[in-house]
């Protein structure tokens, strides 16, 4: 099963969380598919300097402004906290 066929599984108006959002793609197909109630939205929302965070899923900021349109959507903006491993 893929995770956009179990969107199918959920039941509508539901509060549920995103953990990872990266662009916000998969948030918006949340929203259209379960038409939440409320939808917390978990992730940095900051695009980080590479030289401390190397990583594909580094992202320009403009996800957070695009899904704000949604009265359901809350998202907050707060610094990472970034650490060596």
């Amino acid at each position: 099963m893929t995770r956009d066929e179990l969107l199918n599984c959920f039941p509508k108006h539901l509060t549920c969380a995103e953990i990872g959002v990266l662009a916000g793609n998969y948030s918006q197909a949340i929203l259209t598919a379960t038409n939440p109630v409320r939808l917390f939205l978990v992730d940095c929302w900051g695009h980080q300097d590479q030289s401390d965070y190397n990583d594909g899923a580094n992202r320009p900021d403009d996800a957070q402004e695009r899904l704000a349109k949604f009265p359901t959507v809350s998202a907050t903006t707060r610094p990472c906290a970034l650490s060596g491993a």
